[in-house]
């Protein structure tokens, strides 16, 4: 019995001490939004997770860049991504993981080819690729979301 308290006080004193604040944003630079946010901003103590939804290949103004192009549409997906970062304070070594939709599994070794001049390849963040029938609009080849860790 006294070996179970033992355990339970144990549990308490690993729990959370402070509350998680959390805020989610749209920052002015990115596409419009139409009931989701751009980035989940998580208070960690140290640092900031940074949660960004997946991100297309859309301008500021909502105009779709590189239409018919998957290597366009990829290097404007990752620079938003980095930028995205870079604005709250990181940079590409931040990002720990990214999720990437793509509609074509031929354009697999270029989205590597390309993601290799946005993301730190000696140290890669994880990462899951799917393949999927379409993405919300024709037009869009690609959509990568990803997750960074930067310190306060």
């Amino acid at each position: 019995m006294l070996l179970f308290i033992f355990f339970v006080l144990s549990l308490s004193s690993m729990a959370q001490k402070k509350p998680v604040i959390t805020s989610l944003e749209n920052p002015a630079f990115l596409s419009p939004t139409k009931g989701y946010s751009h980035v989940a901003k998580i208070d960690m103590g140290n640092a900031w997770m940074l949660i960004i939804s997946g991100q297309v290949p859309m301008d500021q103004e909502g105009n779709i860049v590189g239409k018919g192009n998957f290597e366009a549409q990829t290097n404007f997906v990752y620079a938003k991504l980095v930028e995205i970062v870079k604005h709250y304070g990181g940079t590409r070594d931040h990002i720990v993981r990214t999720g990437i939709l793509i509609v074509d599994e031929q354009h697999i070794p270029l989205i590597r080819q390309v993601r290799t001049k946005y993301l730190n390849m000696e140290k890669p963040p994880t990462s899951t690729a799917m393949v999927v029938s379409k993405l919300f609009h024709p037009d869009f080849l690609v959509e990568i979301e990803a997750t960074a860790v930067v310190p306060k």
